[in-house]
């Protein structure tokens, strides 16, 4: 029997010893990493990718080098599985996927390992590209994608506002629930990385939008559902929100929409309309300024072209005389 693995018998689960710890596969392990990242209050989502990138390298080893114990990887290992992930993956997947690794592998250290394998190890170093922001004029034609009476339309509508309005995550907009909606004051409660709670503001067009979805929602089957956002067999998954987005942009003709795309984008508006970065980093929910710096990279040659056209330094210049040619 597998010692890291309860039984369920009357007999109290017994502690591996040291020995056994050592002995242990790669997959082994598993258990106790899920139990230990769960009493990390991590969410969801964040404990399946940790969960992820340790089952895609055991699988890795197994392919290529056979099943490993834990005391057997070695930096050769990680080295070949990240080489592998970089040539099936963009760079920047690559580094995610070698940070989740990562996780594991520091969990493993005094339980399982003196030493991670992946001591002193980097990430892929990736060259970011900034992400095009969407030009009002597409974002006009995803918005005129959902005219019309229907539920979906109406429902698509108020989120795809939400989206421009505000610059949510994916999954903030798609856990959102029906009581924390102030519609006063205009501000949804939304819960967001590393289970943090912040308050974000929406317009009129926002606020008109999602009253008319409101309004909608009292008919569906599921309308007793704390959760905004309903589809057919209830609320909707961020898979859901992405397919929403996918469907519509196809339907607007504009290719390569993606949910955090708006994300990037409101970033952009917010930033050439003159709002103050303190002022978007409290809006994002970003726990770092770094973070502006990388969503900020879109379109930062536009806003500073606009700003130099406002300033006209130049123009300030001037010869002696009425005109400012010398010939």
């Amino acid at each position: 029997m597998n010692p890291l693995v309860s039984t369920l018998s009357g007999d109290a689960p017994r502690t591996p010893g040291r020995e056994e710890l050592e002995e242990a596969s790669v997959r082994d392990a598993f258990g106790r990493f899920e139990s230990t990242l769960s009493a990390r209050n991590l969410s969801p989502r964040t404990i399946d990718n940790y969960l992820a990138a340790a089952e895609a390298f055991a699988s890795f080893c197994d392919d290529r080098f056979g099943e490993l114990r834990l005391d057997e990887v070695t930096a050769q290992h990680i080295n070949a599985y990240t080489a592998s992930q970089l040539d099936a993956h963009s760079w920047s997947t690559a580094a995610t996927r070698f940070r989740c690794l990562q996780q594991f592998f520091r969990f493993t250290e005094a339980l399982y390992l003196d030493t991670s394998p992946m001591a002193g190890l980097r990430p892929p170093k990736v060259t970011e590209s900034p992400v095009p922001v969407l030009r009002d004029h597409e974002l006009t034609k995803m918005l005129h994608a959902c005219a019309g009476d229907a539920f979906r339309d109406r429902r698509d509508l108020a989120m795809l506002r939400l989206f421009i309005d505000a610059g949510i995550r994916r999954d903030e907009l798609a856990t959102m629930t029906i009581d924390a909606i102030n519609h006063h004051d205009h501000l949804i409660v939304i819960t967001g990385k590393g289970q943090r709670v912040r308050a974000i503001s929406y317009g009129n067009a926002t606020a008109e939008a999602l009253d008319r979805y409101l309004h909608a929602r009292t008919n569906h089957p599921h309308q007793t559902s704390r959760r905004l956002w309903l589809g057919t067999r209830g609320p909707l998954t961020g898979a859901g929100v992405r397919q929403m987005v996918t469907r519509r942009s196809g339907q607007a003709g504009i290719e390569g929409v993606y949910p955090h795309r708006f994300r990037h984008t409101f970033a952009h508006r917010w930033l050439i309309a003159g709002g103050t970065e303190t002022d978007l980093q409290t809006l994002a929910g970003w726990q770092s300024p770094q973070m502006l710096t990388r969503y900020g990279a879109s379109a930062r040659a536009e806003r500073a072209a606009l700003a130099h056209q406002r300033f006209a330094l130049g123009d300030a210049i001037k010869l002696p005389g009425s005109g400012t040619d010398p010939g």
